[in-house]
């Protein structure tokens, strides 16, 4: 955390402010994200043990020939993010006994491979994926509690041990 250094807190808010803008975070949904949405490649289902809610993301569909395919892939994840923070927020407002930050506020992202083949291999995973977890992390790091990755093999475990953060 800071320590509460004020300077540092405002650098971190003003980091937060452009990063929102850059990725127009007010505004995501749009048709660049419609093909996302009616695809199933990510979608909230329900809870897991500790009531957080819980965010799956699934690859199948995703071309990694179409590198445009992946940025609009990341505005849609943002997308879910935000719309799910939003009831958050509404739901906050709307009780006057509400606990900031307690489990309830947070969410877990569930990395399904299920399926996966050799044709979804992106060669740019790396390059294309770490800006979307260093931001999560970054800017949602209060709400996300944990990333999961299921159904993985030997070589994307492999892969996985170089990325990690």
């Amino acid at each position: 955390m800071n320590n509460y250094n004020v300077e540092l807190s405002f650098n971190q808010w003003i980091q937060w402010i452009d990063w929102r803008r850059k990725n127009n975070c007010d505004s995501l949904y749009n048709d660049d994200i419609k093909t996302e949405m009616e695809s199933g490649l990510a979608y909230w289902k329900g809870k897991d043990k500790k009531s957080r809610k819980c965010l799956v993301i699934t690859g199948r569909m995703l071309d990694p020939k179409r590198p445009q395919r992946m940025k609009t892939f990341q505005k849609f994840v943002l997308y879910l993010i935000e719309s799910k923070l939003k009831e958050l927020f509404i739901e906050m407002d709307n009780q006057e006994d509400y606990k900031v930050n307690s489990i309830n506020d947070r969410f877990v992202i569930i990395y399904d491979r299920r399926g996966l083949t050799f044709n979804h291999i992106d060669p740019n995973l790396q390059t294309s994926s770490r800006p979307l977890f260093d931001s999560l992390k970054r800017f949602y790091g209060g709400f996300l509690s944990s990333i999961y990755i299921v159904h993985s093999n030997i070589f994307f475990w492999t892969f996985f041990q170089i990325l990690r953060p």
